[in-house]
């Protein structure tokens, strides 16, 4: 299993257990201001997170569709533009 493969399993088992929460809190049909917020933070991040996960697999697919040597700098620097929106691992 790759890297990639690991992550994307890690990833889609996280925004598995955010629909669980939201969906607990959902059903529970609380008032609690805090739990609603909660809710609505789940609810942006799973969004967030969705948004990045389909850019990652744009990504991925456009550095397999493209060999290091023939790429023009344009494409690797397009590439290189997309890469910076997310967040470098200290």
């Amino acid at each position: 299993m790759t890297a990639i493969t690991k992550s994307q399993a890690t990833t889609a088992q996280l925004l598995s257990d955010i629909d669980t929460a939201i969906a607990v809190v959902q059903a529970s049909g609380t008032r609690d201001e805090q739990l609603l917020q909660l809710r609505a933070s789940l609810a942006g991040t799973k969004s967030e997170m969705d948004t990045a996960m389909g850019t990652a697999s744009q990504l991925r697919e456009r550095l397999e569709r493209i060999k290091p040597a023939s790429a023009t700098s344009d494409e690797m620097e397009g590439i290189r533009n997309e890469l910076k929106r997310f967040p470098q691992r200290a």
